[in-house]
């Protein structure tokens, strides 16, 4: 379940890395 939950959030992350900056940037833009 471990390595599972690991190779889905790798994929999420690489796919959405650009659309993730941005949620994080509008959600805390300290960062």
């Amino acid at each position: 379940m471990v390595d599972m939950t690991a190779a889905v959030e790798r994929r999420f992350v690489a796919r959405r890395h650009v659309d993730y900056g941005r949620v994080r940037s509008a959600i805390c833009p300290a960062y």
